[in-house]
Parts: structure tokens; sequence; C-alpha cells
């Protein structure tokens, strides 16, 4: 295992780095060649999910409007749907087999748009939140979600078997959960210690991870590491867990309020501390085509990107 934390002195402005200029025209290309896009500060950009293959991604705000970077194609949005929000937005998801995605509020609410199906939300199974939904996780090919709130407990829908979660193990979280990663197609040629191999499943499973750091893995997702266990310093609350996965190799990286990335069997490319002009980093999303490369969003709608190239 290798841990990597992220430069948390000075950050790194290198690589595509673009503001948001409205809904579906903010383009990838011409926002790299000019370094920056300077327009309005609007401090309610709360989510980012990248295109499947990687030729742009969606962002949205806490009113649920969806804005399209690159090549990301427009599906809906929920003041363009007349929809009325419940509750405030806290994110967007997507899955690399369909061209939809999904809007999630903090009362676990979710909202699907393009051709990604509905399984549920808090609501219709009687469930009513104390805490804010924080974070979603989707499997690849659509077939269901699961919603993370604040204290760490976990909701699956469609047919996603539920794991369990921090409370159900007696743990108290260390600070609030932060994101929720999927075990997904990770150790999928592989089988972890205390398993024979046989009915091992390398989908089952998932990490939550919490605002200080803290790695909780459940059914067969695996540890990687965690900032107190490998003994690294973050200035700011940990704010979104993303998977790594190479031919070789696979793990997870941790994004900071602060723009701080803390990778761990990942690589670092670069961070964006220091050079935010006051804003706040959101969300974060790995690039889809190989999960190498990873976007960081601040709440002010500038976009980050660091890959091998950066």
């Amino acid at each position: 295992m290798s841990a990597v934390a992220g430069n948390t002195a000075a950050g790194s402005a290198s690589g595509p780095r673009w503001r948001m200029t409205g809904k579906g025209d903010a383009d990838i290309a011409a926002a790299a060649s000019a370094g920056r896009m300077q327009v309005g500060d609007s401090g309610s950009y709360c989510g980012i999910a990248s295109m499947p293959d990687g030729g742009g991604c969606w962002v949205v705000d806490r009113y649920g409007e969806v804005y399209t970077v690159g090549n990301a194609s427009f599906h809906g949005s929920i003041p363009a749907d007349g929809i009325t929000l419940g509750a405030a937005i806290a994110g967007i998801a997507t899955v690399s087999t369909s061209t939809g995605y999904w809007l999630y509020s903090t009362a676990g609410d979710v909202y699907s748009f393009g051709d990604v199906p509905s399984y549920g939300t808090l609501a219709e199974i009687g469930y009513e939140p104390t805490v804010p939904v924080v974070s979603m996780a989707a499997y690849p090919d659509a077939r269901a979600y699961c919603l993370l709130n604040a204290e760490g407990d976990v909701f699956t829908f469609g047919d996603m078997k539920n794991y369990g979660s921090p409370r159900e193990e007696g743990i108290i979280l260390a600070g609030t959960a932060a994101g929720i990663m999927l075990a997904g197609s990770i150790h999928k040629d592989s089988t972890p210690a205390g398993h024979s191999g046989a009915g091992f499943d390398a989908a089952g499973g998932y990490i939550i991870v919490d605002s200080d750091g803290e790695v909780y893995t459940f059914g067969s997702a695996w540890f990687h590491g965690s900032i107190p266990s490998d003994r690294m310093h973050h200035a700011a609350p940990i704010i979104a867990v993303m998977p790594y996965e190479s031919s070789s190799q696979d793990g997870y990286r941790m994004v900071g309020a602060d723009g701080g990335v803390y990778c761990f069997d990942a690589p670092f490319y670069g961070a964006p501390v220091g050079v935010m002009d006051g804003s706040t980093i959101v969300a974060a999303t790995e690039d889809p085509v190989n999960r190498d490369g990873y976007y960081l969003l601040s709440n002010s709608g500038e976009i980050f990107y660091y890959d091998i190239n950066t």
C-alpha cells in the first residue's frame, strides 16, 4: 500500500482550469487554451459528474440547474422540467452505461433525467431525514443506487444489497460522513484475505469516508489507507472520495474543501490549494475513461482538471 498526500501548501494551477459561464456554453478545449474563464461567482454550485467517454461533464447547482461542459448533452433540470424542490440539491451522479444523470437532494429526493431509471427516494421508503444526504453512488449498469447521509447511514435502492453502516457496527464517526464509493469493478481479478474465492462478489460493497479522512469498509470493499492511519494532515474537511483503477493497481483519492488531494494506491497529479480565490471545493469526480485523471469543482463554479499530463 502506498499513500501520497496532495500538495496542501502552495497548490498547483497547471492543467485545464475554467469557470462555468452558463448553461451549455462552457467548452473544455476553449477553456483549456485560455487557461481560465472569468465569469460571475454564484457560490451555489454543488455537484459534478463526468461523461462516460471523458468528453465533458455536467455541473449542478443547489437549485437543480444543470450546466453542460464540453460534449455533455443537456437532458433536463429541475427548473427546465418545472419541478418544485422540497430541499436543496446536494449533487449529481451518473454511470458509464447511460447518457443521463440523477440529481439528489439533501432530503433524499432523487430526480432522473435522460435514460437513467428511478428506483425510489427516502420519502418513498418512509424515512424522514433528520440530517442531510451528502453523497450518492450507482452501480455501473444503472440497476441500483444508494444514498449516504451525514451520519453515515446508507440507503439502497433497486437490487443493491445494504452491507451496513458505521452506526450499525457501533462506530461513532470521527467527523461527518462525506462520501460513498462502491467497490465496483476494482479487485475483479483477485480475492482479499479471508475469502476463499467461492461466491466472492468483487462489486459487493462500498467505502464510506468521513470529514476527517477516516475510511470505513463494508462488504468486499478493500481498505487502502486513511488520513489518520497514514499520519497525514489535512487543513480542511474531506468532502469527497473518488475511485482509481488502472491495469495493475486500484485505490482511491480523497479531496478536501481547500482543494487538497490525498491519494491511496493512486497517483497524485495536482491540487488547487491556495489558488481558488477564496472559494471552496464542493465536489469531485474521476475521469471515467481510465480513472486516471480527476475534476474538482468549487462552489463558485471553477473547475480544475488534473491528469498524468499536468
